[in-house]
């Protein structure tokens, strides 16, 4: 009984409390908000971390996190609201083929301390037309985003508030890096610490290190390796008042920065660009 009550202890108290694993494909699901779930994906690993993330989401939230090592997942992983997708640390834990995706409407959700391998898309955010609320309070940071077919992160359609993409590293995105392609008004969409390594490097012909069509305020920028064809930080419609600061660009036949002269309120504080 002693052992068993500490097990219930370990699952009910969170984060703080430990880490519970198991030895069998089922996952450990918190018993209440802010608890801790490991599966053991020595099987399906798809199928055993979006069981896991099912299970902490019905429950009212909680922390999955992907153990250390290589997982491949060739298929999409919904992350639900209140509900956060952890490794170890950016390069303990890597997903090949993942398309890490956040429902229609998600609040409070966080994909931290991952590398993504491969795909199409890491990371992706979506609403259920232009004017329903694609993502509300959720966080994104400390990734290492590489070889995408297509986009590192994207923010399509809707609207967005409170959203946070920190200390990323995206390489070699096919197309963009970022792309922030809102069809209505966001509010406090926050990008920092942000580097996009060769853009486009598929050969899209529209690649963007970051691709902005709705409003937010992006601070600590790099964008390297903007080849013929691409372009460093693109300001489409929509993202009028948006402010940018801090910039490193360095372009090999590419365009630094698109689209900012033709927008009110397009701020483009202190940068560098380096022409290679």
């Amino acid at each position: 009984m002693p052992g068993r009550r500490r097990f219930l202890r370990l699952l009910a108290g969170g984060a703080g409390a430990g880490v519970v694993a198991m030895g069998t494909p089922a996952p450990v699901a918190a018993q209440a908000p802010g608890g801790v779930a490991v599966p053991d994906l020595g099987g399906d690993a798809r199928s055993a971390l979006q069981r896991s993330l099912d299970e902490v989401g019905a429950l009212g939230g909680g922390t999955v996190v992907v153990p250390p090592g290589e997982h491949r997942i060739d298929g999409e992983l919904l992350v639900p609201s209140n509900v956060t997708l952890a490794g170890r640390s950016r390069t303990a834990a890597r997903l090949v083929g993942a398309l890490i995706r956040h429902p229609p409407g998600v609040e409070g959700a966080t994909v931290e301390d991952l590398t993504l391998e491969g795909g199409v898309t890491g990371v992706l955010f979506e609403a259920d037309g232009p004017d329903a609320e694609g993502a509300a309070f959720c966080i994104v940071r400390r990734l290492r985003i590489s070889g995408v077919a297509g986009t590192g992160i994207r923010l399509l359609g809707g609207t967005y508030r409170n959203v946070y993409v920190e200390q990323v590293w995206i390489d070699g995105p096919g197309r963009h890096g970022i792309d922030l392609a809102a069809d209505g008004p966001c509010r406090s969409v926050f990008l920092s610490e942000v580097s996009v390594e060769r853009p486009g490097s598929d050969g899209a012909p529209d690649g963007h290190g970051l691709r902005l069509a709705g409003r937010c305020q992006v601070t600590q920028v790099q964008v390297a390796g903007i080849g013929p064809g691409a372009v460093g930080i693109g300001f489409l419609a929509g993202s009028d008042h948006t402010t940018v600061t801090n910039l490193a660009l360095s372009t090999e036949g590419g365009v630094a920065l698109s689209g900012q002269d033709q927008l009110p309120g397009v701020v483009v504080g202190p940068h560098e660009v380096e022409v290679r």
